[in-house]
């Protein structure tokens, strides 16, 4: 199997949940009945697989150092071609204490020069330059899609 950057398994997860999704909405609205309930569970499932697939790829992103809560994506603000993600960040003061947090939202979009594209709304422009060195490295980390999969999925899968 071949190995691609983290933002790109986070995009196709993205697509295929909401493709899921999508499928699961319209057999519900436009063909119930027993006849479609295993396709309809099949496709429920696949969304929440997809779904655990997605958490466990937002563990890949730096954690410690001021981004000390979990990572979130912004399902609403997603789609293959924009992985929207927010958290919030730790901030210091001149002595090394904690004195606040900065609430983050980081856009990633395809770019055909770079790779990506990264927005990050929030904190100061030092935060930001910081956020963009180290978003950059994690996100082009190359992974085989297995390191997403929950032991589980895969003992299930056999």
């Amino acid at each position: 199997m071949t190995s691609k950057p983290l933002y790109q398994h986070m995009a196709s997860a993205i697509d295929a949940m909401q493709r899921c999704k999508t499928d699961a909405e319209a057999i519900r609205s436009h063909a119930p009945g027993a006849q479609h309930e295993s396709f309809l569970e099949l496709r429920e499932e696949w969304a929440m697989r997809w779904n655990d697939r997605l958490h466990a790829m937002l563990e890949a992103l730096p954690h410690g150092s001021g981004l000390d809560t979990d990572w979130h994506y912004v399902g609403d603000k997603c789609n293959a071609d924009r992985i929207t993600l927010s958290i919030s960040y730790h901030n210091m003061d001149e002595m090394g204490g904690y004195c606040g947090w900065s609430d983050l939202i980081i856009t990633v979009k395809p770019s055909l020069i770079h790779g990506i594209n990264l927005r990050i709304v929030g904190g100061d422009n030092e935060l930001k330059d910081y956020l963009y060195e180290i978003l950059s490295t994690a996100l082009r980390e190359t992974y085989q899609q297995e390191a997403f999969i929950s032991n589980a999925e895969k003992e299930s899968q056999s």
